[in-house]
């Protein structure tokens, strides 16, 4: 509960920028902000809606009691206090970057007579090629390159002689006067771990071609496998790209508990170096003011920033924010939400090694107890694992989507998310659960995947036995739960009266995070539907801008306001654009 003497101390605030910083009743910092105009910023957080501020800072205002401030002379200033102060005071509920481990990179070492090593921490002089998602892949690529090639992997020269050399894994420089052959096959190594394996693959070619014509058939076909295995993990890791544009792609996952963020920068359209990050934990309403904090940490020391940076979502204030790091590089700094291509690819990537972390993080902590206790107080049949919800969304009647998460040992996997277009076009929930659940049950089955431990429906009696109905026509039987948001009473089809759980039971906590995760998602995706209609009433507009080549552009550009914001170059690269086109659509749309 938030006291009237804070909100009336933000209200008597400067209208000039600063830096802010809410504090406890012992006075340690909570949070610090910055402000182009401080009162209008620090009312926001008491006005229900305006920033979209979520848990994490509900939680913050609860415990705070006293707003302190200093005031600069530009926003500029503030961003740069901001950054000091959160170093210095390390407020609890600002993001403060903890760096995880690092992703493993192939070494070849700057000696007279090159290794091939694995390392996390670049300490060694040498080449580094890299980072690989996890360890597994590149011990199998530099096993690869060592059986084809024979080059040393040993942590000090050997001049008398290994077990290696003699099984045929090393040429043995230490011990052997080739100098000139070892340098080529330390250079063919370095062709593949570029992304070029073409003359590598050509060597291994020759001698397979060789060993068949010569009988040895059964070193053909190692040779052959080894080829194949060389492409498939160049392929796998997506570490190389075929333009030279330098891009970042952030990506953040998370739940109440723990968050993490993986950056991926790419430079001269190579991948050169990955982190992941522990944050505050989240809800996806906090999502895009999480990420503004993230991004505004991360860079603030970076020597290097690029051009443009790819983001899942806007972050909150992401225009202050690309001016911000724009006078920090010299240069214009863009963010943009790719919808396809490269840029989509690079984010995808991202996303997966967010999502693999925050996996790790779930399992080093267990399943959540909501798990064993909703067995426990229902009488399940299984241990509920794994719980599927389901929400139908709908705007005025019209356009009826639904949303089904999914949620594994008490935490939610967004691998399981999944959207639904309706075909029912009037506002009737309970006709809209059957529906989806009859198509998620048939697709389940008609994969041959297992079914959910728990599948919850948001509603009450009627929802819950709409999902059975659906379930029984299929033959399948599966325990099914309905949760009213009234209440919070619990449903079980058949049953006349809803189960009461205690409000402080962990098996009812786990129903109702899942039921709201259902609820956010569906109606995000009426909202991303509804927005996207108008998207296309302003670009009907555009004279010369067809289905095609608006859903191009919005693929490109992520957004209208990033159709806006390109410059007339920009747009011109996209296929069907043109020069003329682009200045049209500049004309149309105003300048960004």
């Amino acid at each position: 509960m938030v006291s009237d003497e804070l909100v009336e101390r933000a209200r008597e605030l400067p209208t000039e920028p600063g830096v802010y910083r809410f504090v406890d009743a012992d006075g340690q910092a909570l949070y610090i902000g910055k402000a182009a105009d401080l009162r209008d910023r620090v009312t926001s957080y008491f006005t229900a809606g305006t920033h979209g501020h979520g848990p994490r800072i509900d939680r913050m205002l609860a415990e705070a009691e006293g707003i302190e401030t200093v005031l600069v002379d530009s926003e500029q200033e503030a961003y740069l206090l901001e950054s000091n102060l959160i170093k210095e005071k390390k407020p609890r509920y600002n993001v403060r970057l903890t760096d995880d481990k690092r992703y493993p990179w192939i070494l070849v070492s700057d000696e007279e007579h090159p290794r091939i090593d694995i390392t996390r921490d670049k300490a060694e002089e040498g080449d580094y090629y890299g980072p690989f998602p996890d360890v597994g892949s590149a011990r199998e690529l530099v096993n690869l390159l060592r059986e084809a090639f024979g080059v040393r992997d040993c942590p000090r020269e050997l001049p008398e002689g290994c077990i290696k050399h003699d099984i045929g894994l090393c040429k043995a420089p230490c011990m052997l006067d080739i100098e000139e052959t070892y340098a080529e096959a330390v250079e063919r190594v370095q062709h593949v771990l570029k992304g070029n394996p073409q003359p590598a693959i050509a060597v291994l070619e020759e001698r397979m071609h060789q060993a068949s014509e010569e009988r040895r058939f059964e070193q053909a076909a190692r040779l052959r496998d080894e080829i194949e295995d060389i492409q498939r993990l160049l392929d796998e890791q997506a570490i190389f790209a075929s333009d030279r544009e330098d891009r970042d792609a952030i990506a953040i996952e998370g739940t109440p508990e723990h968050g993490v963020a993986v950056v991926l920068p790419r430079r001269s359209g190579r991948v050169i170096d990955a982190q992941d990050f522990r944050l505050p934990g989240f809800e996806e309403a906090d999502r895009a003011e999480l990420l503004a904090e993230f991004l505004a940490r991360y860079y603030e020391d970076r020597p290097s920033i690029p051009h443009r940076i790819l983001v899942p979502e806007m972050p909150t204030g992401h225009e202050e924010l690309a001016q911000a790091l724009g006078a920090q590089a010299g240069r214009k700094v863009r963010f943009r939400v790719p919808q396809r291509g490269k840029g989509k690819r690079m984010l995808d990537l991202a996303e997966k090694n967010a999502g693999f972390q925050l996996k790790q993080l779930q399992t080093e902590r267990g399943p959540d107890p909501g798990v064993v206790d909703l067995k426990q107080r229902l009488a399940l049949a299984e241990m509920p694992r794994r719980i599927e919800c389901v929400d139908v969304s709908h705007h005025g009647g019209e356009g009826v989507v639904a949303g089904l998460v999914t949620f594994e040992d008490g935490h939610a996997d967004k691998s399981g998310y999944r959207r639904f277009d309706l075909s029912i076009e009037s506002n009737d929930d309970v006709a809209g659960i059957r529906e989806v659940t009859r198509r998620r049950l048939r697709r389940l089955t008609e994969e041959g995947k297992g079914l959910p431990d728990l599948f919850l429906v948001d509603g009450g009696r009627a929802q819950a036995d709409a999902a059975r109905e659906a379930a029984r026509e299929l033959g399948l039987e599966l325990a099914i739960l309905g949760l009213a948001k009234e209440e919070e009473a619990v449903h079980r089809p058949g049953w006349r009266d809803p189960i009461d759980l205690p409000n402080e039971a962990a098996g009812l906590k786990l129903l109702m995070r899942a039921r709201d995760e259902a609820h956010r998602f569906a109606n995000q995706y009426s909202s991303t539907k509804r927005t996207n209609t108008l998207t296309d009433s302003v670009l009907d507009d555009v004279p010369g801008v067809g289905p095609e080549l608006r859903r191009r552009l919005l693929r490109e550009m992520g957004s209208v306001d990033g159709i806006r914001e390109a410059t007339a170059e920009e747009l011109t690269a996209i296929d069907g654009v043109g020069p003329k086109r682009a200045r049209r659509i500049k004309a149309t749309l105003g300048e960004g």
